[in-house]
């Protein structure tokens, strides 16, 4: 997660083309961009697949958890192109990955 928006602080105009402005190149363009999504969104199906294996993440699609997962990636690297907030992309990155695990803990029982 923090390798990710490391990446994306580090080159704001691919953000700006691949969440905003893709569709201005064309659909070529478009067709590779949602191969590299699509190559995004497996890794963090095996990921969520592998914690659910392990049990620390509730079971659920393990795709739309995936895709959920890149939504909340996605808005929030758009939103920080329009918004210099200050914060870290390493403090955005703990922020997400502690919220995704504090949402998706499976729930114990009540006795």
């Amino acid at each position: 997660m923090r390798a990710t928006f490391e990446f994306f602080e580090s080159d704001r105009d691919m953000v700006k083309l691949a969440f905003r402005d893709s569709l201005a190149l064309g659909e070529r363009f478009d067709r590779h961009l949602a191969g590299i999504y699509e190559g995004f969104i497996g890794e963090i199906e095996e990921t969520i697949e592998a914690a659910q294996a392990a049990g620390e993440v509730v079971e659920a699609p393990s795709r739309m958890v995936a895709f959920s997962v890149a939504a909340l990636i996605g808005q929030l690297a758009l939103r920080r192109l329009a918004t210099d907030d200050g914060v870290p992309a390493s403090v955005v990155a703990d922020f997400v990955v502690a919220l995704l695990l504090e949402g998706l803990r499976p729930r114990k029982e009540k006795r």
